[in-house]
């Protein structure tokens, strides 16, 4: 599965904190998030994991949805920030489910979660230096909060 573009575009927070645009630019996806008075709390280059193939039924959101990752920090050192997209069941049971080919823009949600650092699992989160690192790499994710589409 490549990259679905239903993802491109404007995204809202639910609790209001943060918008989110994921844009498209020379091939590469780009997230950018801004706080409420526009100012940009974060803005990196992202990179598209599929869902994997027969896991509609794992318990892994990540196996079960896909995820776009943000690395927060130095490539494979630093903290991440993944953003799973999922939908409703056609029944509108509550458990989200991959997108399909067809998925509406309005009908999609994006989950976030923060991820450790490659430094707090060798070093463990309670040393200094990884909870210095964590402050500076995250501390405009504030409460994890669903993202909604923006549409026109």
């Amino acid at each position: 599965m490549t990259f679905p573009r239903v993802l491109l575009g404007a995204w809202a927070s639910e609790d209001g904190t943060k918008t989110l645009t994921i844009s498209d630019v020379d091939d590469e996806v780009h997230v950018v998030v801004r706080a409420p008075d526009e100012r940009v709390l974060f803005e990196k280059k992202a990179s598209w994991t599929a869902p994997k193939d027969g896991a509609e039924q794992s318990p892994s959101a990540r196996e079960r949805l896909g995820y776009l990752r943000v690395e927060t920090g130095d490539a494979g050192l630093g903290n991440t920030y993944d953003l799973m997209p999922g939908r409703e069941t056609s029944e509108g049971k509550l458990q989200w489910v991959r997108l399909g080919p067809d998925t509406a823009q309005a009908s999609v949600r994006l989950f976030p979660d923060v991820g450790a650092s490659f430094y707090e699992a060798v070093l463990g989160m309670y040393d200094d230096f990884v909870e210095e690192q964590t402050v500076a790499e995250t501390s405009w994710v504030g409460e994890l909060s669903t993202y909604l589409p923006v549409l026109d």
